[in-house]
């Protein structure tokens, strides 16, 4: 290291540049000094280090990818550690991933999207036929070399289903929440159809230009992913063909058997696609999907003083429950940068949508003490369901946001901006809405 504590050698590597960096690792160009091979270098940050479970799921990470020998796959060449830090070396990558492709261009072109959606569905099946799981497919960890070739990368998140030892990150959730499959939104463990539905995602928004779903709250994202009906892809991009936009919505059935059978049955049908056969259209787009409320039965919300006699949906537990996973696991979230040429009005996680502060001197007086005696925890809910809310009334959302706005009242009975907004949903809903 130099005197500023810069990285310059790890091991038998020489480091040349900083590449990029995530959750798991910073990732460097570096050189091995004795076979002047050139790789990819990714460190883990030290403030990890000292957890033996991130250590183990980063060490984790070298086996997985090193078991695999796929065109689709990256290479995975060496693992080890050097002065306290440990460092994977992968194979150097020459072109740029998907999700930079994407900000530069609306969508890709139905061809080019089909090719590269069956490459990664090959490295996927690669995978999935060594027992390995990858829970994080996105855009990003799609690279595409000079040749425009799919090489899958970054199994940091990767659970090998032959161990019977499961590594998990206490309390948070895994998987990047534009890209989340349903029974990962919910907690569940991932399985290889869990891939398929995120790889579906993935190409939703390659070859449209929108994600599946947009919201400005990471919770309200997971509750979509978990129960509402994705669009047909050819509401935004109308030049896609049938066949091409019942690909698509087979891979985002909410449950799994509802998906295709496994990533080599989605080579298969886009083999038959380009031999001029038709994808059938998926049987649960025919079916209505039950409302959150129908899910479960009515449990008594845990409550006290003016609150008790509150009667909340199951269902809705659920979500709050999955917002304080959220919360703590995703407090700075981040989606794929919306598209050029995409809907401008379309918020994404890290674009902050416009709505009045929850509490200012011009807002009518709230009832003493029914904020200042929240939790924190219970603060920030209400923030939340606040914004979401508003997001929903903006827009006209009218139930979403009346939904929003009574969560908002069961934490804060009296709240006057929930009961300014709640007043505006009820004016603009239809009779029987």
């Amino acid at each position: 290291m130099t005197e500023a504590g810069e990285l310059t050698h790890l091991g038998p590597y020489r480091i040349q540049a900083r590449l990029g960096g995530g959750a798991m690792g910073v990732v460097y160009k570096a050189v091995h000094e004795t076979l002047e091979r050139p790789v990819a270098l990714k460190v883990l940050p030290d403030e990890l280090a000292a957890s033996e479970e991130f250590i183990a799921r980063f060490l984790r990470e070298a086996r997985a990818a090193a078991a695999l020998r796929h065109p689709h796959v990256v290479d995975v060449f060496d693992a080890g550690r050097d002065r306290g830090k440990y460092f994977i070396a992968m194979e150097l990558v020459v072109g740029r991933s998907l999700g930079e492709v994407l900000k530069e261009r609306p969508c890709l072109d139905e061809a080019e999207g089909l090719r590269l959606l069956r490459e990664a569905a090959e490295g996927l099946s690669a995978a999935h036929a060594k027992g390995l799981i990858h829970r994080d497919i996105k855009p990003d960890n799609i690279l595409l070399e000079h040749d425009r070739i799919v090489r899958l990368v970054d199994f940091g998140l990767v659970r090998d289903i032959t161990s019977a030892k499961k590594l998990t990150v206490t309390g948070a959730l895994l998987g990047t929440p534009t890209y989340i499959s349903p029974e990962q939104a919910g907690g569940e463990p991932a399985e290889e159809r869990s891939d398929l539905y995120s790889l579906g995602c993935t190409f939703f928004r390659a070859l449209t230009g929108h994600p599946v779903f947009i919201s400005a709250s990471a919770m309200n994202l997971l509750f979509k992913h978990r129960y509402e009906k994705p669009p047909d892809p050819r509401t935004h991009n109308p030049q896609l063909t049938e066949n091409t936009a019942y690909l698509l919505l087979s891979l985002l059935g909410k449950k799994v058997a509802e998906r295709p059978a496994s990533a080599k049955a989605v080579c298969e049908m886009i083999d038959t696609l380009r031999c001029g056969g038709k994808i059938p259209r998926p049987a649960w787009l025919d079916a209505v999907l039950p409302s959150p409320e129908s899910l479960a039965p009515t449990v008594r919300a845990k409550t006290t003083g003016a609150r008790s006699g509150w009667r909340v949906p199951a269902a809705l537990v659920v979500m709050i429950v999955l917002g304080l996973v959220a919360w703590l696991a995703l407090r700075k979230p981040t989606l794929e940068p919306t598209a050029h040429g995409a809907d401008p009005q379309r918020p994404s996680l890290d674009t902050p949508v416009e709505t009045p502060p929850l509490i200012t001197t011009e807002q009518p007086a709230v009832p003493p003490g029914s904020v200042s005696e929240l939790s924190a925890e219970e603060r920030d809910e209400l923030v939340e369901y606040m914004e979401v809310g508003q997001w929903a009334l903006a827009r006209g959302k009218l139930r979403q946001a009346r939904a929003n706005f009574l969560l908002a009242l069961r934490l804060s009975p009296g709240h006057a901006p929930a009961v300014e907004g709640l007043r505006k949903a009820e004016a603009g809903r239809k009779p029987g809405s």
